[in-house]
């Protein structure tokens, strides 16, 4: 049973107190919101990866487990401040299975500065109920994190047990004989290292087991063995990720061998020292290999999911990328293909369950066609991963790409998987979501208070509109989504250098559009062009066309012959008067026939006034008795709401976020939407 919401809030307020000198700050998120994360990358088909990396990377696990004690799948996840933001909190909570409720998040640490998912964390347990975080660190930059809950079951409050360098942890806990902890530092390259602990605070030194110019790893264990599955970065670059090798120990990574138990003289610092441990050397093929997920079947043996690509980038490749299998059956490794892969990055979850071998996973193309992730499937085999057939569609049209699909440790069918969705074009609301296990889709809700709330069925989401759907590479602290947010001035603002620059606007269906405002920053991108489409693709005739605007105003309106169309396209041409070449964008709006661009609106007898609000008074004139009167941001957020008393409404706006809303006016037979611009 939670506490009481103020009674945690003062709980956490003692513990901030106390706890000043660490590196977290506890407090509450007011829903689930993703982190949005890019590499930076580029080639032809956009960044390496991007979009919505909540549950990134598959070096991190695991960061979900299942407690049949209590009853809960416990997880850990990276989130964010807010939508227009990628600004990393570390976040736990939990999905009670009794009442089928998520927990308000905790908000474990604010890594403040860093946007980096791969500051991602894991979660583990121990056999009384503790919940333990491991926080990764980046490079040698910054050290990894430890924590452990003050009470077993509860994730209210969390205490610092230990912080040392380590990346992408690998946690496990063997019951009666404590922790084994793998983990990847930096040195010649990502090297492998073991650690173990009977009580998670005294820690053995550190083994080093792989050394040959880097290495990524996954792992899993039984009770009595704990296994690698590794690559080798060859001539040091994680471009030419290559091989599979296995490695494992029975007594607690002390010392490895090779699935026959040929001993390892660890560290393994050449191809030759490895190559007892290889498994298939897909440097022969000229593919690289890149993993995803490994466990072991019900004989005890390991099974190891995986994608080879003939290229570390994005895109269309030949020959195709492809989801493989490689399996133990007591004496000799099986390979097998499941299925053509689209993304390198496309990250799916192994399920291994008697005779029934499971993947969920994103197979299916999303809406941003060569991005990281897509739409969500479900394949099965039953003759242990011989032969494969996808069973279900999980997802489907979509509005932003489904990735990293993560498997809870001992996990419960009806929490079998999590994952983030996100636009991997451009900054934009990232959502969590669960399955079930027979691919029922939840998504947990972007905004709730309290202390639990139920997930939201995949056919009942309602997305919120205009988004983003491509922009330009991100510049750090002003996205392109700053410029529909409804703020105008200030930090709201887009920001990009170099022209021309373009933005695409989805406004959710097909509309009547007859206006446009732009409201340019400090002095900039005056010179401009704006085209209208029904499909992402355009024409390249544009409706506005600015391009040798000589004026400076402080924003321009456009009127044109309505429209029907559902994308727009702004391309910021150039400036006048300074020379720096950047882009400062505060709003830009697009009006249709039934809503207004920050004018005095009429409706027949109806009337709203003054558009701008400057003085913060609005007034309705003309409403029918008993209408309800809404007021909502442009991102989705109910400010306001009254019914009306009489024919004349005031709404007091003293209160309401500067830049666009939109006021409703709902009656039975009619609604009447408007956009006013708050001063």
């Amino acid at each position: 049973m939670l506490k009481p919401l103020l009674f945690k809030r003062l709980t956490l307020i003692m513990l901030c107190v106390v706890f000043t000198l660490t590196a977290f700050s506890q407090g509450y998120g007011t829903g689930f919101k993703g982190l949005w994360y890019g590499l930076g990358q580029f080639s032809t088909y956009g960044d390496k990866y991007s979009g919505g990396l909540g549950t990134y990377t598959a070096k991190h696990l695991p960061i979900a487990i299942y407690s049949p004690e209590c009853n809960k799948t416990f997880f850990t996840y990276a989130g964010t401040t807010e939508y227009t933001e990628n600004h990393l909190l570390i976040m736990v909570s939990y999905f009670d299975h009794t009442t089928e409720q998520l927990a308000q998040p905790l908000i474990l640490m604010d890594k403040s500065g860093v946007v980096d998912a791969h500051d991602n964390a894991t979660i583990q347990m121990d056999s009384d109920g503790y919940i333990w975080i491991f926080v990764s660190g980046r490079y040698r930059e910054r050290n990894g994190y430890i924590y452990r809950s003050d009470e077993p079951y509860k994730i209210d409050s969390f205490t610092e047990v230990l912080n040392k360098p380590f990346n992408y942890p690998q946690p496990k806990y063997i019951e009666g004989k404590g922790f084994v902890f793998l983990f990847t530092n930096y040195h010649d390259g990502r090297e492998l290292y073991s650690q173990h602990s009977t009580d998670g605070y005294h820690w053995s030194a550190e083994n080093h087991l792989v050394a040959f110019r880097g290495h990524y790893q996954v792992s899993a264990n039984t009770n009595d063995v704990v296994g690698s599955a590794f690559n080798w970065h060859k001539d040091g670059s994680v471009d030419k990720r290559t091989n599979l090798y296995y490695m494992q120990s029975t007594d607690l990574g002390e010392t490895w061998t090779t699935i026959n138990g040929t001993e390892l003289n660890t560290p393994l610092t050449s191809t030759t020292a490895a190559s007892v441990a290889l498994i298939k050397d897909y440097n022969a093929l000229g593919l690289n290999v890149y993993l995803k997920d490994m466990d072991y079947d019900k004989d005890g043996n390991p099974v190891i999911l995986y994608i080879t690509s003939p290229t570390h980038m994005t895109g269309p490749s030949n020959p195709v990328r492809e989801w493989r299998l490689a399996r133990w059956t007591g004496s000799e490794w099986s390979f097998t293909h499941i299925t053509d892969a689209i993304h390198n990055y496309d990250m799916g979850s192994l399920y291994l369950e008697d005779d029934m071998y499971r993947i969920l996973a994103p197979t299916e193309m999303g809406p941003q066609q060569w991005g990281t992730g897509g739409e969500m499937a479900i394949w099965e085999s039953t003759d242990q991963g011989a032969t494969w057939k996808k069973t279900k569609d999980i997802t489907n049209n979509s509005a932003r790409n489904h990735s990293y699909a993560r498997r809870p440790l001992y996990c419960n069918e009806d929490f079998y998987a999590l994952w983030s969705d996100g636009n991997t074009d451009a900054l934009s609301r990232c959502y969590l979501y669960y399955s079930t296990k027979q691919g029922d889709v939840y998504q947990m809700p972007y905004e709730f208070n309290g202390d639990l709330a139920y997930g939201i069925p995949f056919n009942d989401i309602e997305e919120i509109y205009p988004q983003i759907v491509s922009a330009p590479a991100l510049l750090q602290g002003y996205p392109a989504i700053k410029a529909i947010d409804g703020q105008i001035g200030g930090t709201s603002r887009w920001e990009s250098t170099y022209f021309p620059k373009s933005i695409v606007i989805d406004y959710g269906e097909e509309k009547y559009f007859n206006s446009a405002k732009l409201y340019p920053e400090e002095g900039r991108s005056y010179n401009y062009t704006i085209e209208l489409s029904k499909t992402k693709e355009f024409s390249g005739e544009p409706i506005v066309d600015r391009t040798i605007n000589p004026d400076n105003n402080a924003y321009y309106t456009d009127e044109f012959e309505s429209t029907q169309a559902r994308y727009a396209r702004l391309t910021i041409t150039g400036q006048n008067l300074i020379t720096d070449r950047r882009i400062k964008i505060s709003e830009f709006i697009l009006g249709s026939d039934d809503t207004s661009n920050g004018s005095d609106t009429n409706y027949n007898n109806f009337r709203a006034y003054p558009n701008p609000v400057v003085n913060g008074i609005l007034k309705l004139e003309g409403v029918e008795h008993d209408a309800q009167i809404e007021v909502w941001t442009l991102n989705g957020k109910k400010i306001y709401h009254s019914q009306a008393l009489s024919t004349m409404v005031t709404i007091d706006c003293s209160s309401f976020p500067k830049g666009v809303v939109i006021v409703n006016v709902v009656t039975r037979s009619n609604k009447k939407a408007i956009k006013v611009v708050i001063k």
